[in-house]
């Protein structure tokens, strides 16, 4: 093959490309110069739900500005803040839309189910929070945030 030589660049340009665009981001959702992380909170986003119980909540947008898939940290001033998430369950139609629990659904016939939400909260400077989410048999979310500064 005459094209043999430049098969292995190509290859390996497009793989940089590749990866680069599935790059992990933080996102800035205040405006102005750069802050130091004393006086910026951060909110870890949960930017891909991959254990197998499929539950989870993913942070869509941030006082109304949208959220990348890949970001996995929000950093924001302190303060009051409105956060949309995206709830995430894996159901069992069998029981009537129950939680799955994962001894007793099967995984097979269960079905991923997604419930949006917002919130409102208030952060600190200096502090790092994650999201946490609980599935109401009403079939709503129930999301807050958990300060896991330090951890």
């Amino acid at each position: 093959m005459r094209y043999r030589k430049y098969l292995l660049p190509f290859s390996m340009v497009f793989v940089s490309l590749v990866s680069a665009g599935c790059a992990s981001t933080v996102g800035r959702f205040y405006s102005g110069p750069e802050q130091p992380s004393g006086k910026i909170t951060v909110i870890k986003n949960n930017s891909m739900i991959r254990d197998i119980m499929d539950r989870g909540v993913v942070i869509s947008s941030v006082d109304g500005a949208k959220v990348g898939l890949s970001t996995y940290a929000i950093e924001v001033l302190p303060g009051p803040h409105t956060l949309g998430v995206q709830c995430s369950f894996r159901v069992d139609p069998t029981m009537l839309g129950g939680p799955f629990e994962p001894t007793t659904t099967n995984v097979r016939k269960s079905q991923l189910r997604q419930y949006p939400a917002s919130f409102d909260v208030r952060v600190e400077a200096g502090h790092v929070y994650q999201p946490q989410v609980f599935l109401r048999p009403d079939q709503t979310c129930k999301v807050w945030l958990v300060d896991v500064t330090g951890r």
